[in-house]
């Protein structure tokens, strides 16, 4: 059986919810076909991809077509509290309670840091990851 994860990618409006097999091999495809710069914001070890979509718009959070919902700070509380990890600057912007948009500013590195955090998360373990996130 192959290993999926659920992963929430942001281009700063609009936030994707999916899932797949290699999440890294995933976000370089969605990258590659992006005008804009994508960041891996949030990601869940298994398939509960249409639980959160489901939840989401029970929620009241608007769909915009697909797997994609307006980016908003409700919207990404919403996701933690599915049990959604945060990655890179993510899970310190959950720790200190501020808004995405004001701890990001000027904050460059992105996707390729959000993959290499969640890469160094995964190689850990388990018991590892759950103390590192």
């Amino acid at each position: 059986m192959v290993k999926t994860f659920t992963y929430a990618v942001s281009n700063g409006d609009q936030i994707k919810i999916g899932r797949a097999g290699n999440v890294e091999r995933r976000l370089a495809s969605l990258q590659c076909s992006s005008p804009h710069r994508l960041e891996l914001v949030y990601v869940f070890d298994g398939d509960i991809e249409r639980k959160a979509h489901v939840h989401l718009e029970k929620r009241g959070h608007r769909r915009l077509v697909g797997e994609w919902f307006v980016d908003t700070r409700p919207l990404r509380d919403d996701l933690w509290g599915l049990g959604f990890k945060a990655v890179g600057a993510y899970e310190e912007d959950h720790r200190q309670g501020e808004s995405q948009r004001d701890f990001c500013n000027g904050y460059d590195s992105g996707f390729q840091a959000g993959i290499e955090h969640w890469n160094r998360a995964m190689d850990v373990g388990n018991d590892g990851v759950e103390e590192h996130w």
